[in-house]
């Protein structure tokens, strides 16, 4: 018999120490005592072989049960007492039992008292008493020592020490359990031990004999024998442990299938599996030290929780993400085998938490895996290293797979159970609000059917108002909270954070909430969750619910508050729609109503007036008023809710009097008003009315984008209208303004007549007169009788008197009348630029001349300026003011000024026509001083071409003739253009041919000229030309040029000179000194004289035709007839400004030696 594993135990501990102590001291001391001085020197040797030979034997031991072991160490120890003797027997009995116990302490690091000295002296103190007893027994019975053969007398000694050494080996273990564990543990060593210790430690110690008897016989027979009993030692161990190994897998599978049918078979009840997990595991391995626990969010529950054998309540622990090994294996979902916690400490993959002071050794700790989710923990832990394997964590971790399903399940089943309840008091609830139709009636009973289902402290539902944006607070299951004085912004607190996130709010104690705003309404809240009310996406309000005790709710409240929330939106939503259209059909019948009334009348103040009553009717309200709108002035017309609604029609309210309705015409579209907005406390309505206005609803009449007045609903009880409300009034403004502007229009259509007919009567008498005089005679006679005024005159602007003058006058007083033709009103004195359109400017100019309490002054408008002015006046006050009379007043003053523009047309017609005639005339006088033919030069070709940009112009060019045959050519450019040019080039035509035929060269006949032309003449203009004078049978050319553009000289040969000659245009200086050159044109020479008129042609885009491009024509059609290339000249500038108005006078002169 070997020891057991040592447990742990905190009872009987000292006993224990008394009992191993002892029995140690007690058998050292009686080998001492009766062991002789010559025994270690005589059998050191074979004691020391037996002591080895008993360990090797030991070691190849085995556990038939946990903590027990069992070997063939027997044998050994008693063929030791019967080769040697009790003493020398008892010696290798305890030492052997002593060193390895200690050295199996010290090779697994159990380095405490018990283990390193009380254990190992107990044991070899139990062993030498027990050899010593034997040793006594087997002499007492007959036996010899030492044993040398086996006979019947040797029968009954060894037998008798044969079972006195196994009764008291185990008789002594038995004590140690029972001092251990008490009675319960002496049962469990007992039930472990019996049958293994019977058959491998008592059967074969009769085989000792045998040793003993080899021992005799000699070393070597002995050697094998002990060689032989440590490989049977070493088989048999072998042998049980694939046994074991097997008993124990099948064992294994068996509990497993056990386990796998008791969990199909048991309820679906968390706390039953955990007990049956437990209790199933603890077939397959010993449970003194085990836990299942279950994860609730960062708390690990330990369902089942066992410490040395003994059951603990369970509990639960906080357990952050990762911390400890439990934390690790949650997040990590693995496994985790501890051989030695002292040992393995350093490189576990986390910190281990005890909460022992006495700490395990080893421990497998096993996670609860569901899909990918870890929802628990189960470990098994010793007191003594390296008590489970791999094999025990392969089958735990089938085990807690098995537990893992079912107890999911059984979380799944509770949960659904739980939220069938809620859905079924959910489903109740909703009938019960369902058949709900008044939204306040509504409101009431949820809170009320909340509170009475589910038993909170205090439950409130609040609405979004979608134009303020404020919760508004609908119903509370305190009725003495005053509702209408109770509202809050969007994201303020806990209520408005929900509103307008639209997510729930769960908070278990509001004293850690930031969010959370205490009010004297709900002093005992300490919990509050808020669940918004939702339509498809849309918030629509919430739902709140509070507690007077802290950690109140939980999930499944957050659950049954949203489900019963979104029941209770769909309520609030059909109640609203079956509202809604009570209220359509309740306003279709009024416009059904308020549409007869529009037809039946077209009087203006009592289609307001029943408007008004159908709209009180409709929206409720404390005041409502009707104002019509005329430059920016509102002036009320119809009221209602007022006392004496007949005094108030008349009260007008200029811009800034009434913010409500400045607010009107700005935005144009219905207004939600409040009696905290901005100056309100200055508005005149208020005091008018004598009340504070609250809230209000303002209505614009629009017709045609026309701002025709407004509608106002005034309350004195703050936000009582909706934007349901604004869209009916909006429809009886649009009725109203539909009205107003049909009643405006049959107005305007009489009034229209009116000024039509008189109209028509004042263009009958102007129509068939002649001249302007009696024209305006004719208006201011028959305006007195159209409009009825008293005097009528007309003034018209004179341009040589730079001042409006008297044209025409009717009515006024006859001493008034020579006052009136002596008026002379310039524009300054007037005060007004002669465009402007004023009318009262200068009326006090006239009121001294008129007289008149009301005077009209009309401007006689044309083309934008102001071409006189009609004066109408009357002694009575306020009599020419009125709109008709306006408008026939402007009619006859459009007639008037018409006419005088009319006969200011006629005037500019008959002008403009005998202008042209005199242009036509002056066009043909200055076409004669151009030369008719071209003079007949042998072997010369001549062309010219002229055309003016207006009717005449400054371009001229000249052939000039002279007695010795030779020939002048002149062009000639006038610095102007029109008739002023015209004349111009007429004198300086006459003046030069007057110079050259002298007999002057062409420089001092320019020079001649020149002077000539300023003696002659006062004006800024002046003249350039170019003169040459040619030899027609040589072709000798000598030339100058006062300031004109260079000829171009065509060469035969295709090379193009350019006539450069100094010289100042005439008529700019007195004195001038031209240059003269010479040249000679040759056969097939070309000349070409051009004005810049030419050369500066503009296109469309702004480039003029240039000199280069002349010069290629003439160069291209040098071969040709002189008169061909003028025509190609002509053609190319006409081509190159296509349709470009001409802008100065273009001449051209051709001469081209042809022999």
């Amino acid at each position: 018999m070997s020891e057991p594993i040592v447990a742990k135990t905190p009872s009987r501990d000292n006993w224990l120490s008394a009992y191993n102590l002892g029995m140690g001291l007690a058998g050292l001391l009686a080998l001492l005592i009766l062991s002789p001085n010559t025994l270690w020197r005589q059998y050191w040797g074979w004691i020391l072989f037996f002591v080895l030979l008993s360990m090797t034997v030991k070691r190849s031991g085995f556990h038939a049960a946990p903590r027990i072991s069992h070997s063939l160490v027997g044998m050994v120890d008693v063929s030791a007492l019967l080769v040697f003797g009790p003493v020398i027997g008892g010696w290798v009995a305890a030492l052997s039992g002593a060193l390895y116990l200690l050295l199996n302490a010290l090779r697994r690091g159990r380095r405490k008292r018990r283990t390193l000295l009380e254990l190992p002296l107990f044991s070899g103190g139990l062993k030498a008493l027990i050899t010593l007893t034997c040793g006594e027994v087997y002499q007492l019975t007959g036996g010899e020592l030492p044993l040398s053969a086996l006979t019947l007398s040797t029968l009954l000694p060894l037998s008798a020490v044969f079972v006195t050494w196994f009764a008291l080996d185990h008789l002594g273990w038995a004590v140690w359990s029972w001092l251990q564990g008490g009675a319960k543990e002496l049962r469990r060593f007992l039930r472990s031990v019996w049958p293994t210790s019977f058959l491998v430690e008592f059967l074969p110690l009769p085989a000792s004999a045998l040793m003993a008897l080899t021992f005799a016989w000699g070393w070597l027979p002995f050697l094998m024998f002990a060689i032989g009993l440590i490989v049977v030692s070493v088989v048999v161990q072998r042998l049980v442990s694939a046994r074991q190994q097997l008993e124990a897998r099948v064992s294994e599978l068996s509990t497993l299938a056990e386990t796998g049918r008791a969990i199909v078979e048991a309820q679906l009840d968390i706390d039953q599996l955990c007990e049956l997990i437990y209790q199933q595991v603890s077939r397959i391995v010993d449970t003194s030290n085990f836990h299942l626990g279950l994860f609730e969010g960062d708390d690990l529950t330990l369902k089942v929780w066992v410490v040395t054998g003994q059951r603990r309540p369970s509990q639960t622990f906080s357990l952050a993400a990762g911390e400890g090994i439990v934390g690790w294996m949650r997040q990590t979902k693995r496994s985790l085998l501890v051989q030695d916690f002292q040992r393995e400490m350093k490189s576990l993959p986390a910190t281990p938490r005890y909460i022992s002071e006495n700490p395990p050794r080893s421990a497998v700790f096993v996670p609860l895996v569901v899909g990918e989710q870890v929802i628990g923990s189960m470990t098994i832990q010793s007191f003594q290293p390296a008590a489970y394997t791999q094999d025990h964590v392969q089958t735990l971790s089938l085990m807690a797979n098995q537990a893992a399903v079912a107890i999911a399940n059984a979380g799944l089943f509770e949960q659904e159970r739980i939220r069938a309840r809620q859905l079924a008091l959910v489903g109740q609830v909703s009938r019960q609000v369902a058949a709900i139709t008044e939204l306040d009636t509504l409101f009431r009973q949820v809170v009320y059917l909340v509170q009475e289902a589910f038993a909170y402290y205090h439950v409130g539902i609040f609405t979004i108002d979608p134009v303020t944006e404020l919760l508004i607070f609908q119903a509370s299951t305190d009725s003495s909270i005053p509702l209408q004085n109770y509202c809050c912004q969007l994201g303020e607190g806990i209520i408005g954070w929900v509103g307008e996130q639209g997510e729930p709010l769960l908070i278990n104690d509001v004293s850690q909430e930031p969010r959370y705003r205490f009010t004297e309404i709900w002093p005992k809240a300490k919990a509050e969750l808020a669940v918004p009310l939702r339509v498809e996406t849309k918030v629509v309000g919430v739902l709140d619910v509070q507690s007077d005790q802290i950690d109140a709710f939980d999930e499944d409240d957050l659950f049954v508050l949203q489900a019963l929330a979104d029941q209770v939106a769909v309520a609030i939503r059909n109640a609203s729609l079956y509202d809604l259209e009570r209220r359509r059909r309740q306003m279709a019948e009024i416009q059904r109503e308020l549409t007869q009334v529009l037809n039946s009348t077209i009087e203006l103040d009592v289609l307001l007036n029943l408007v008004l009553v159908l709209l009180s009717q409709a929206i409720n309200c404390d005041t409502a008023l009707l104002l019509l709108r005329s430059n920016d002035t509102f002036t009320i017309r119809a009221a209602q809710g007022v006392p004496a609604a007949d005094d108030w029609v008349g009260h007008s309210f200029m811009p800034g009097e009434s913010p409500h309705l400045d607010k009107l015409i700005e935005a144009r579209h219905p207004l939600l008003l409040f009696g905290d907005d901005d100056n309100t406390e200055t508005d005149r309505l208020d005091a008018l009315l004598g009340m504070q206005v609250e809230s209000g609803l303002a209505v614009p009449l629009l017709a045609q984008e026309e701002l025709l007045g407004g509608l106002l609903l005034l309350a004195q009880t703050p936000m009582p209208y909706t934007p349901e409300d604004a869209q009916a009034a909006q429809v009886f403004a649009g009725q109203a303004a539909l009205a107003i502007e049909n009643a405006r229009l049959y107005a305007a259509q009489q009034e229209e007549a009116w000024v039509s007919t008189a109209l028509l009567q004042v263009a009958e008498a102007v129509s068939s007169l002649n001249t302007l005089d009696e024209i305006l005679a004719t208006i201011v006679r028959i305006t007195p009788i159209l409009v009825g005024v008293d005097r009528c005159a007309i003034l018209l602007w004179d341009e040589q008197a730079q001042a409006f003058i008297p044209a025409q006058q009717y009515g006024l007083p006859l001493d008034k009348v020579e006052m009136f033709w002596q008026l002379r009103l310039s524009p300054q004195v007037i005060g007004l630029e002669k465009s402007e359109t004023s009318d009262q400017s200068f009326a006090k100019e006239l009121i001294p001349l008129l007289s008149d309490q009301d005077l009209r002054i009309l401007p006689l408008q044309t083309r934008g300026e102001i071409a006189g002015f009609m004066l109408v006046g009357h002694d009575a006050e306020l009599y020419v003011g009125s709109r008709r009379r306006t408008n026939i007043l402007t009619g006859i003053a459009n007639q008037a000024a018409i006419a005088v523009e009319s006969d200011r047309l006629a005037q500019e017609a008959a002008e403009k026509e005998i202008l042209a005639r005199e242009l036509e005339v002056a066009q043909e006088i200055q076409s004669s001083f151009l030369p008719k033919d071209y003079p007949d030069l042998p072997g010369w070709e001549l062309a010219a071409y002229w055309e003016a940009a207006h009717s005449v112009g400054g371009d001229f060019y000249d052939f000039l003739q002279f007695p010795n045959g030779h020939i002048g050519l002149v062009i000639a450019d006038v610095a102007d253009k029109g008739i002023p040019a015209a004349l111009f080039m007429a004198l300086s035509r006459t003046l030069v041919r007057v110079s050259a035929f002298t007999g002057r060269g062409p420089a001092k006949a320019l020079e001649r000229a020149n002077h000539l032309i300023l003696n002659d003449t006062r004006s800024d203009l002046f003249v350039t030309i170019f003169y040459a004078v040619i030899d027609p049978a040589t072709g000798q050319m000598l030339y100058t040029n006062a300031g004109h553009n260079p000829p171009l000289l065509v060469r035969a040969s295709g090379e193009i000179e350019t006539l450069h000659c100094r010289g100042i245009a005439l008529g700019v200086l007195e004195e001038i000194q031209l240059q003269e050159k010479e040249t000679r044109l040759n056969t097939g020479d070309l000349l070409v004289l051009y004005t810049d008129g030419i050369t500066e042609a503009i296109n469309i885009a702004q480039k003029e035709f240039g000199v280069e491009r002349l010069s290629e024509v003439a160069r291209l059609k040098r071969r040709e007839p002189a008169l061909s290339v003028l025509t190609h000249v002509d053609a190319a500038v006409k081509a190159f400004v296509a349709d470009e108005p001409q802008f100065d006078d273009m001449t051209c002169v051709i001469a081209r030696r042809v022999s």
